[in-house]
């Protein structure tokens, strides 16, 4: 619930900027996740707006898969590297293609959470 709540705020661009740090994505990658225009999203910054709700729920989904992923693959750097690596658990995308959606963010989570419990990828 107190998920739901946060994104129906709106996430603030001090998460934004605490989420590019501990991922180590660029502006403009966040950016094309959250299917905005650099410029806009750094005028979020700017003026300390709140994103929307959709892009919020996706950006707070992000910010778990990521910290997912450099548990599971053992730090940021790895992390960064197994994302854009075509997969056939996801029909021959990358799992970075993958994250400009709710569902595709949780596709790439359970495909985490596979490799964490040893299951063949």
């Amino acid at each position: 619930i107190m998920f739901i709540q946060q994104a129906e705020e709106g996430v603030d661009t001090a998460q934004i900027d605490t989420f590019l740090q501990n991922s180590g994505l660029h502006k403009t990658e966040l950016a094309e996740l959250l299917s905005l225009d650099p410029k806009t999203l750094e005028n979020y910054r700017k003026k300390d707006k709140h994103l929307d709700t959709l892009r919020s729920e996706l950006l707070l989904k992000l910010v778990v898969l990521f910290a997912l992923g450099q548990e599971v693959l053992g730090d940021k750097e790895s992390f960064r590297t197994w994302l854009p690596l075509a997969a056939g658990e996801f029909e021959g995308a990358a799992p970075w293609q993958l994250l400009s959606t709710v569902t595709g963010v949780g596709e790439v989570h359970d495909q985490l959470t596979r490799i964490a419990y040893g299951y063949t990828v």
